[in-house]
C-alpha cells in the first residue's frame, strides 16, 4: 500500500506462513506494566514466518497489510517490522488493525 490505498507499482500477493498471535496484553501508555494506570491500551502483536523457498519474489515493507484469510473473520495486520536476514526465513512482525 502507499499512502493507504493499494500501489500501483506493486502486485497484491497470496502467501501461506505460520502466523502466531499474541494474547492481547495490555500496557500503560508509558510502556510499563505499572499496577497504577491511568490510560491503558489493548496490544495485539503477531508474527508471520514465511519459507522463502516457496515465496522466492514476496517483498514486504513496513506498512504493508496482511489479511488471515484462513483465521475466522479473517483479520487485518500492518506489517511494522520486516525482518529477512536470515537464509530460510521471512519474519513479518504484525500489529492488528
Amino acid at each position: 500500500m502507499a499512502k493507504g490505498r493499494a500501489d500501483p507499482k506493486r502486485q497484491t500477493s497470496e502467501v501461506q506462513g505460520v502466523l502466531r498471535t499474541g494474547g492481547g496484553d495490555e500496557v500503560n501508555l508509558a510502556g510499563g506494566y505499572a499496577s497504577e494506570w491511568r490510560s491503558r491500551v489493548a496490544v495485539g502483536k503477531a508474527e508471520l514466518h514465511i519459507d522463502r523457498s516457496a515465496f522466492p519474489g514476496v517483498v514486504f515493507n513496513t506498512g504493508d497489510k496482511v489479511r488471515a484469510v484462513s483465521r475466522p473473520g479473517q483479520p487485518w495486520f500492518e506489517v511494522l517490522r520486516v525482518d529477512d536476514r536470515g537464509d530460510t526465513r521471512l519474519v513479518l512482525m504484525l500489529g492488528e488493525v
